[in-house]
Parts: C-alpha cells; sequence; structure tokens
C-alpha cells in the first residue's frame, strides 16, 4: 500500500514537471502599482510549478524558488527625467496640470524611452543573446510593445497581456475587443455611464484622435525600435499585437458598467489581494485599542503625502484633529508639525491587511485601482482624492456606486475634507453599499488568481488558443467599421435618386414641349 502511495506521489511529480512551462513576465514601469499587478501573478506561476523570468525595476525581497528575476536599473530617473524632472513633475502633478490631453500625448514618448532602455540594458541583452526558450511571453498593455511583440516572434511564443487598469483603446486593439463610444469611456478621460452628450461627444473625438495617435505615430515608433533590436525579418508590429492570445483585465464588474468582452478578454480584479495576515504588534495595539475606530489615510506609490503643499497639509491636520476616530496617515516625511494626538503617521503600512481590520471605520485614497478594488473586497467606505492617470473615473465608478465621496485636489482643505469624512461615517447608506459591492465582487466561480492561472495554463496548453481570436482582427480599418458597405448603400441611393430624377425629367421633357406646341395656335389667334 505504502509503495502505491509512493508511485502516486511520483507520477504526480513527473506531471507537474511535464506541464510546467518557461514563462517571460515583461514588467520594465517603475511604479509600484503597475509592477505590484505582475509581482503577485509571477510568484504564484513560480508557486505552481513555471520556471518564471521577470524583468522589472524592482527586485523581491528575498528569493522565490522559480522565480529568476532581471532588474533594469536607474529605470525611475530614467522615466522622471522624460517627464522634465523630478520637482516639476510633481508640481505638475500637484497643480492637477496632467490633463487627459497631456497624458495622450505624453504616453508615446514614455514608450520609446522605456522600450529603448529596456532593449539596450545589459541585464536584457543577455537573455536575448542566449539560447535560451521560452513558452510564454506575459507584458502589459502601456507603451512597450516593441519589446514584447520581438520577444514573441524571436521565442515563437504566445502573449498574454494584462491591463492594469480597465481596457483602453491599446487592449481592446490587441484583441478586436468592440468598446461602443456611446457607452464605454475611455479610462483617461473618467466618464462614466450614462455619458452626457457633451461626453459622448468628447469621448468620441478621444477615441479617434487616440486612434490615430496610436495607429500613425505609436506603433511606427515601436515597429522601428523593434526591427532595430531584433533585426528587419519581422512581420509588421500591428500584424504581431493583433495575435496576442489572451487580454486579462485588472477590473471587475462590480466596479463598472458592464461592457462587451471577446472571450480571450478575461476580468480578473482583485486577483492581487492576498489573505489578510496579522499585523506586526505595535499596529494591532493601535488598531484594537481605537475606541472610535480608525481612519486610514494614503496617497499611494505616485504621489507622496509629503510632497503636498504646506497649506494642503494643514488643511489635512486641522480636519483629522476634529474627527472622534483615531488616524493612520502613511506620510513619507521624518517630522509633521502640529501632529493631532489622535494621528499617527508611519513610513509604510500593510494596506491591504489592515483593510481587513474589522475596527476601520474609513480609507482616505487617491483612489489608484488596486486601492478602490481592495477597499471594495474589504466593504470598506472611501473619500477619495483622485490625482492623475484613472483615479478620477475609479473614483467616479465609486461614488455611483454609492460607497464613496470625492473630495476634487485643487479643493483640497479642512473644511471639505472634513464634510466629506463625516458624510461618509454619519450616513449608513455608505458602508451598506461598500458591503454590497463587496458580496458582488467576492461572489464568482473562482476565485481570481485562479482564474488568472487557469487562463494562462489554457493558453499554454492550447498553443496560443487561436480559436478564441476574433474575427475582427482580420478585418481592415474600413471593414471594420462598415465603412466600404455604408458607401455602397449610399452609392446605390445616389444612384437610385439619380435614376428616378433622370427619368422625371425625361418624362417632363417629354410632356412638356407637347404643351408648348398646343399653346402656339391660340397665341396666334389672339393676334
Amino acid at each position: 500500500m505504502a509503495n502505491i502511495a509512493w508511485i502516486a506521489v511520483a507520477v504526480a511529480c513527473l506531471a507537474a514537471v511535464s506541464d510546467s512551462a518557461n514563462i517571460l513576465v515583461i514588467s520594465p514601469l517603475p511604479t509600484k502599482s503597475h509592477y505590484h499587478v505582475f509581482d503577485k501573478l509571477s510568484v504564484e506561476l513560480a508557486g505552481r510549478g513555471h520556471r518564471v523570468t521577470i524583468v522589472s525595476a524592482f527586485k523581491q525581497a528575498k528569493p522565490v524558488p522559480n522565480l529568476e528575476e532581471i532588474v533594469l536599473e536607474n529605470m525611475y530617473e530614467a522615466l522622471i527625467a522624460k517627464v522634465v524632472g523630478e520637482k516639476q513633475t510633481k508640481k505638475t502633478i500637484l497643480d492637477n496640470q496632467m490633463t487627459p490631453w497631456k497624458t495622450f500625448f505624453v504616453l508615446p514618448e514614455i514608450g520609446v524611452m522605456v522600450s529603448g532602455n529596456v532593449l539596450e540594458s545589459p541585464q536584457f541583452r543577455n537573455v536575448l543573446n542566449s539560447d535560451r526558450k521560452f513558452d510564454l511571453v506575459i507584458s502589459e498593455n502601456f507603451v512597450f510593445e516593441s519589446v514584447w511583440s520581438g520577444l514573441a516572434h524571436k521565442f515563437k511564443a504566445p502573449v498574454v497581456i494584462v491591463a492594469p487598469f480597465m481596457a483602453n483603446y491599446w487592449a481592446n486593439f490587441m484583441v478586436g475587443n468592440p468598446a461602443p463610444v456611446s457607452y464605454v469611456s475611455d479610462p483617461i478621460l473618467g466618464f462614466s455611464s450614462p455619458m452626457t452628450f457633451f461626453e459622448r461627444l468628447s469621448n468620441t473625438v478621444f477615441n479617434f484622435l487616440q486612434a490615430l495617435n496610436y495607429n500613425l505615430r505609436h506603433l511606427p515608433k515601436q515597429d522601428s525600435l523593434m526591427r532595430k533590436f531584433f533585426g528587419e525579418g519581422l512581420p509588421p508590429i500591428e500584424e504581431i499585437v493583433k495575435n496576442t492570445s489572451l487580454v486579462l483585465v485588472n477590473h471587475h464588474l462590480s466596479l463598472q458598467h458592464p461592457k462587451p468582452y471577446v472571450p480571450n478578454m478575461i476580468e480578473i480584479g482583485g486577483y492581487h489581494i492576498p489573505p489578510p495576515k496579522p499585523l506586526p504588534e505595535d499596529l494591532k495595539k493601535f488598531m484594537d485599542e481605537s475606541k472610535h475606530g480608525v481612519i486610514l489615510f494614503s496617497l499611494g506609490s505616485h504621489l507622496k503625502s509629503s510632497d503636498m503643499t504646506q497649506e494642503m497639509i494643514d488643511g489635512v491636520l486641522a480636519a483629522f484633529g476634529r474627527v472622534k476616530q483615531n488616524v493612520l496617515w502613511k506620510f513619507e516625511g521624518d517630522n509633521l508639525r502640529n501632529l493631532p494626538k489622535n494621528v499617527k503617521i508611519m513610513k509604510w503600512l500593510p494596506q491591504t491587511d489592515l483593510l481587513a481590520h474589522p475596527n476601520l471605520k474609513l480609507f482616505v485614497t487617491h483612489g489608484g485601482l488596486l486601492s478602490t478594488i481592495e477597499a471594495a473586497w474589504n466593504a470598506m467606505p472611501l473619500v477619495g482624492i483622485p490625482v492623475l492617470g484613472d483615479q478620477p473615473l475609479n473614483m467616479k465608478l465609486c461614488s455611483n456606486a454609492g460607497f464613496a465621496v470625492k473630495v476634487d485636489l485643487n479643493e483640497l482643505n479642512e473644511q471639505n475634507l472634513y464634510n466629506a469624512i463625516q458624510e461618509v461615517l454619519t450616513k449608513p447608506k455608505y458602508a451598506e453599499a461598500a458591503k454590497r459591492i463587496s458580496t458582488v465582487l467576492r461572489d464568482r466561480p473562482m476565485k481570481p488568481m485562479d482564474t488568472a492561472i487557469y487562463w494562462i495554463e489554457y493558453v499554454i496548453r492550447h498553443k496560443g488558443a487561436p480559436h478564441l481570436r476574433s474575427a475582427a482582427q482580420d478585418l481592415r480599418w474600413y471593414e471594420l467599421y462598415l465603412l466600404d458597405v455604408v458607401s455602397v448603400i449610399l452609392a446605390a441611393v445616389a444612384i437610385a435618386f439619380y435614376v428616378v430624377f433622370a427619368a422625371m425629367r425625361l418624362i417632363c421633357r417629354t410632356i412638356c414641349p407637347a404643351s408648348k406646341k398646343k399653346n402656339v395656335p391660340s397665341a396666334k389667334k389672339k393676334n
């Protein structure tokens, strides 16, 4: 009996080895929010027996079995330099000047910079020039198609794209996913459904210009980079991009309005959230002993709280000093003057573990997608201070769902923040809405991480899963939007009108001369 058990274990181990794949993960953007999306996925894939190599700007705190890390150096400094310098960048963000249109124009430039830095880095070149083989390439749909497209062609490997936030034009383009501009807003614009007439007009114009920008400006630059580093014998980058096997969307219908998805576009929002871990002893004591509960305040990783103007900081402190709850503030500076007794500042906080604590009553956040999903998962009402990117849309969706109140960054002061906090804490409807959203977010056939892994392994098992590919990917742009059909219909209608007009004209010419001849004798008689 014991021998049978050992044989079963051995067979299982051999099966696991035979099913494991070599996976290359590309996550070069030097921002923690983007890195976490791929970090969690890479570690999970490695834990399930796959051999994972991740290219990123960050490094794990300690080694992970089956996970090889290729760390890109100086990526953050290069990114900041591209966006005009660190101080100016922070000032631009704080002044709320990173408009959708500025984001629209700067992204392709960031893409060229990030892609070039990745392709030129010695660490990455070692992988590129080696004899290694990969069964799958995983990347994000941001701005470096030249990197993963070239790798996919080099290794003859299928591509899985992870959209770090909602599916935008770029993600939809990769798998031919429809996104009607009448009710699906681009994430950068921050509109929610139903859109007003002017919002639909703006969304239409923005999507049209974005399509031109992507196809005529961004992709050609990426194509040039791809050919520079991978050689001239590659197909057009558009062709490689359109052969993307799968897009995993880091979002969920509970936090947005329903929208269409093709079979190879799957929502996995919440997959990055781990089971809550015990808090450090000092934090546990602070949370447990707060008589009226705790408010958590964090602005995420893009903008530090310490970068706010002194006027903003003073207003926030004054507002927190007026509430009866204790406040836990992620503040990166060394000291903070006039700190109220109920406010505790820390440079780092275990956010997901704190959100799961039963004595946390409110989360004051910048509205980043990972933070809003974590809050929704834990049924936590929000006060949002959106700064840039998709944050305004995230907060608008949370507000529409009924569990958040938004405070504009340029209106952040003591009274406005205090009013928002009191609104959420004193009215039960916000907590009730948060519980309802949490129930919908968690109610799925399988855990979101299991969903992500299943579909990644599905693509590996089915050699890229070409049977999921939409026929839209084989259509020219004028065929996709039926412009050829509309042209034929308009031409047919025009011809029909012309024929009718010509026939009536001919009839008139035939009848009118006869009438004139009849009138001639009568005219002569009068004379």
